[in-house]
C-alpha cells in the first residue's frame, strides 16, 4: 500500500513539473518573439502563458508591453496592473542586469496648497537592445496630474542593455516615480 501511494505522489509530482516547465517555457518563448518585434505572436504565447500561471510575473508584463504595440491600451492596462514586476524575486537572471545611468527627476505639478502628500506613477518602460528607449506606458497610478511628466522624465533615462549569451537584449520592466510636496 505504502509503494502504491508513493508512486502515486512521484506520478503527481511529474505531472505537476511537466505543467511548470511547460508554462515557463510558453513564457520563455512569448518573451523572445516580443524580442523579435512579433508582437502578435507574442501575445498568444504569453496570454497561454498566464493562462496557466496567472502570478507569473514576467509573463503579465511582456504581455502588456506586447498589447501596447498592438494598439490595445486597455488591455495593456490590465495585464501591467496583474504584474508584480517590481519584487526582486520575480526578476529573471541575465548574464549582465539592465544598468540605469540616469534616471532624470520629474518636475512636480502642483496646484494645490496640501502638503505632505505623495503621489506616485508607475510605469512601464521598454530598455531595448539598441540602448534606446521603446515603449513607455502609465499604470496603476494613484494621481494622474504628474502623469505626464514622469512619462517626459522615463523617455530621457539613459541605461547599458541587459546581456544574455553574450548579446544585448531588449527588456520591459516597471519603474515609479514619487512626487511628494513637503
Amino acid at each position: 500500500m505504502k509503494i502504491r501511494r508513493l508512486g502515486l505522489i512521484l506520478f503527481s509530482l511529474a505531472i505537476l513539473s511537466t505543467t511548470v516547465v511547460c508554462q515557463q517555457s510558453k513564457r520563455d518563448e512569448g518573451i523572445d518573439l516580443y524580442r523579435q518585434d512579433k508582437f502578435s505572436e507574442a501575445a498568444a504565447m504569453l496570454e497561454q502563458a498566464v493562462a496557466t500561471d496567472k502570478s507569473d510575473s514576467q509573463a503579465w508584463l511582456y504581455l502588456g508591453a506586447a498589447y501596447v504595440h498592438l494598439n490595445q491600451a486597455k488591455d495593456a492596462k490590465k495585464a501591467f496592473g496583474k504584474s508584480r514586476a517590481r519584487q526582486a524575486a520575480d526578476r529573471p537572471k541575465y548574464d549582465k542586469k539592465l544598468t540605469i545611468l540616469s534616471k532624470p527627476n520629474a518636475k512636480f505639478y502642483s496646484n494645490s496648497n496640501v502638503y505632505g502628500t505623495v503621489e506616485k506613477v508607475m510605469i512601464a518602460i521598454e530598455f531595448r537592445a539598441d540602448g534606446t528607449i521603446g515603449i513607455v506606458f502609465p499604470f496603476r497610478n494613484e494621481h494622474t496630474k504628474q502623469e505626464s511628466n514622469a512619462l517626459d522624465a522615463a523617455k530621457r533615462i539613459t541605461f547599458t542593455p541587459a546581456m544574455q549569451n553574450g548579446k544585448p537584449i531588449t527588456v520591459v520592466t516597471a519603474i515609479e516615480y514619487a512626487f511628494s510636496q513637503i
